[in-house]
């Protein structure tokens, strides 16, 4: 799209049709269908096939005046599937598995105008309008099994206790997401023969809504009556890595077959209805001004300031209830009523290792709202709960970044060695509020203000009803911070002409790293003083938690035009300091009132678990790429591309095992480009990400960390054009349909036993037409 309406010399109209789908299994197991797919409930039922715009106009009235009109609408329908398998990797047997099905429904509109005035030749003004809007659902039903103790297995099979000790369970999340965000933009540039100036003014308001919208639970919670006298066999469990299932085999102990498939064995429970909303406010002011002077050496000056200050706040409604309709437990039974998703269940996803499919009869969240419409009274709300997730789901954050900065570019030795340097100060300031968790609060207190007792030494509550406890024991908004941090951020930058084909960089700049706005709005979770003593924790937002900073070193060599080719080889180098960690101390007074919460004696026997500033690390590494055009080929051949790169990287220092990082990432590709066609095939490769050391546990050994991979992945893309006006273009992403793995093993554990959890969105595939007019 444009830049301005003066951007072209005459009006012109851009236009881009296209449709979307998605392909679970990659492109190679593509089966494409305008047939309107079951869901879990009505509002993810439809048609993967899905129909996309967008258009762009601009017209430049006359010298003085511009404008720009824009549109667009996007949606996109996707089916994954998530696998949780789990290990116990001490024994090297599978215990457990879940399998997600969710279907995501995404439709995005966005609209925009902006009118350009010219003031002078200059001088030029630009007053924007954007807006946003987007509506989403995600439905997700879970099917999960547990072998239960005592069972048995090696790497490719897993078998239950004869004692029949084996669980199934199917439980339910969706939700309805919506979105909005209005920017209101105001920018002036001049271009002066001396200086140069440009200014911006923005301001915007965005939304988020997740709720039912008195649609459906958002979650549904089952139990099966199969429990307790069933044993379970899994085949094949190498299937995980094929996006398949094991083969099951199920019994009871009188060793009759059971299928664990069909939904009138279930019972219902308990449904919840969540609804979260968020309100974020964002002003940003800022002016650059530049000059260059022409004194003994060529010296450019640039000075400027940016202000950023957001508001953002967050509510939540949690409501449980409880399925209590007549009948006791045998009233709870799904036979009783028609809340089953049966048409879904025609349409399944699962498939085991031999290719039979499996048909998981579920709930669907929607009939059960239904009838709860037509029958509120067999479902009760636990009014502790929502109020005690209400004031959790509480909470504000004013965030103000201010920034200065003033940079200069000078040039040597007859124009061939740039160097490029500047500091830029920042400052932020938070100020936020959010849950206090007081448990001493419910309790009676002696005039000394310690914890009141009986003559058993049992503490004495000021009141047994469960919402009275729960009002006095939290407070909305009842934490506050305060805080601002600054500094200097030096950086440097400067390149050499070796000659004309061959240049060398160096650089050198202090970054920095902000926490998350979630991480530092402040609150705190109070475990019950009655509880064990290994559970009775005090889990705080650490709003004092500051960034983490950087010094970082870069040395490229670049070359290009030899041949055809460009190439370069980079060695850089980051040190980091005051990166997260998690912390664990035993509570003191001093410890407990620096998060701002007040001592009390009774917290002498607990443990405070939070993130502080403690890490540092240094990462070196290098970077090589190449580009080559074949232009020693005959004809055609001399518009193909090719390019390659690659980075390796290594961490040491006192607390590398905590950094997260790949040792190796590598790209490669080919391309076509020609006057009307054009080709490219991408793939992208890499090591595992190191993650977060595991807790030692009776089934995973000291030494097991986590760890992501999300390659290989191959994308594929073509455009061919009749005219200008005319274009045809498809791209694929994901072609094979990879998914994102987790694992988590240590230097000793099979790769069998690794799988901890695999993600897979399947490919996704675009075709469309576009021009100009």
């Amino acid at each position: 799209m444009s830049k301005t309406g003066f951007s072209a010399p005459r009006a012109s109209l851009k236009y881009n049709v296209f449709f979307t789908d998605s392909a679970l299994e990659g492109l190679g197991h593509y089966d494409p269908t305008f047939k309107k797919l079951p869901g879990q409930n009505d509002v993810v039922t439809g048609r993967k096939v899905q129909p996309s715009y967008s258009l762009y106009y601009s017209n430049p009235l006359n010298e003085k005046i511009a404008f720009t009109l824009g549109a667009s609408y996007s949606a996109r329908m996707i089916d994954w599937i998530l696998f949780n398998p789990t290990w116990d990797i001490v024994r090297m047997v599978h215990t457990a598995n879940s399998v997600n099905t969710v279907r995501n429904y995404t439709k995005r509109q966005a609209y925009s105008g902006s009118m350009d005035w010219r003031i002078s030749p200059n001088d030029l003004l630009t007053v924007s309008l954007q807006r946003n809007v987007q509506d989403g659902y995600s439905s997700g039903s879970s099917f999960a099994y547990n072998l239960g103790a005592g069972n048995t297995g090696d790497r490719d099979f897993a078998q239950g206790a004869a004692t029949g000790v084996s669980t199934t369970n199917r439980n339910y999340t969706v939700n309805r997401q919506e979105r909005t965000v209005d920017v209101y933009s105001l920018n002036y540039k001049h271009n002066g023969p001396e200086w140069k100036f440009t200014g911006l003014l923005t301001y915007s308001e965005g939304t988020y809504k997740a709720s039912p919208n008195d649609e459906f639970f958002t979650g549904v919670t089952t139990t099966n009556s199969l429990h307790g006298n069933l044993i379970l066999r899994m085949d094949g469990l190498h299937a995980i890595h094929e996006i398949r299932n094991p083969v099951y085999t199920a019994t009871n102990r009188a060793g009759e077959p059971v299928d664990i498939f069909q939904g009138n064995t279930l019972s219902i429970t308990q449904a919840t209805a969540v609804t979260n909303l968020r309100d974020n406010n964002a002003l940003v002011v800022g002016f650059n001004a530049e000059r260059e002077f022409n004194w003994t050496l060529p010296v450019r000056l640039k000075t400027g300031f940016l202000i950023d200050r957001t508001e953002r706040s967050l509510t939540g409604d949690t409501i449980t209830y409880a399925f209590n309709p007549p009948g006791g437990a045998a009233g709870r039974a799904v036979t009783n009523y028609d809340v089953l998703a049966t048409d879904y269940a025609g349409y399944t996803l699962l498939k085991d290792i031999q290719g039979n499919p499996q048909r998981v009869v579920h709930v669907s969240t929607q009939k059960l709202y239904n009838l709860f419409r037509q029958n509120p009274t067999w479902f009760t709300s636990n009014e502790t709960s929502r109020y005690t997730n209400w004031v959790t789901n509480n909470r504000e954050l004013e965030e103000t970044i201010s920034a200065a900065y003033l940079r200069g570019d000078v040039r040597f030795i007859d124009n061939r060695l740039l160097v490029v340097g500047g500091v830029r100060f920042e400052r932020t300031d938070d100020k936020g509020a959010g849950p206090r968790d007081d448990i001493s609060a419910i309790y009676q207190k002696n005039p000394d203000g310690t914890l009141a007792r009986t003559p058993a030494g049992a503490l004495i509550p000021l009141t047994t009803d469960a919402l009275g406890q729960a009002r006095l024991r939290y407070t909305a908004l009842g934490t506050t911070t305060d805080k601002s941090y600054d500094g200097l951020f030096p950086s440097v930058n400067s390149s050499f002409e070796i000659r004309k084909d061959l240049i060398v960089r160096a650089a050198y700049a202090r970054t920095i790293g902000r926490p998350e706005l979630a991480e530092i709005i402040p609150g705190s979770t109070v475990a019950d003083p009655t509880a064990a003593d290994t559970a009775r924790t005090i889990t705080v937002n650490n709003a004092a938690l500051k960034p983490w900073y950087a010094h970082n070193f870069d040395l490229t060599l670049e070359a290009y035009g030899i041949k055809g080719g460009s190439s370069s080889v980079s060695f850089f180098q980051k040190d980091v300091t005051g990166f997260f960690a998690e912390t664990s101390a035993p509570a003191t007074r001093e410890l407990v009132e620096s998060y701002g919460l007040a001592w009390d004696e009774v917290y002498n026997t607990y443990t405070v678990l939070s993130k502080r500033n403690a890490g540092s690390a240094s990462i070196r590494g290098i970077e090589l790429a190449h580009r080559q055009s074949l232009i020693f080929l005959p004809g055609w051949g001399k518009r193909i591309q090719v390019f390659a790169n690659l980075t390796k990287m290594e961490v040491s220092g006192p607390d590398a095992d905590s950094f997260n990082f790949s040792p190796l990432r590598y790209n490669w590709g080919i391309g076509y480009y020609g006057r009307k066609f054009i080709f490219n095939f991408n793939g992208a490769h890499g090591d595992d990400l190191k993650q977060a050391l595991q807790n030692v546990s009776a089934s995973i050994p000291p030494g097991t960390y986590a760890y992501r991979l999300d390659y290989p992945r191959y994308d594929v893309s073509f455009e061919y054009n009749f005219s200008k006006r005319l274009g045809v273009y498809a791209n694929v992403r994901n072609l094979t349909g990879s998914g994102t793995r987790y694992y988590a093993y240590n230097s000793s554990t099979p790769d069998y036993a690794t799988p901890d959890q695999f993600q897979y969105a399947g490919a996704l595939i675009t075709l469309g037409i576009k021009g100009e007019w």
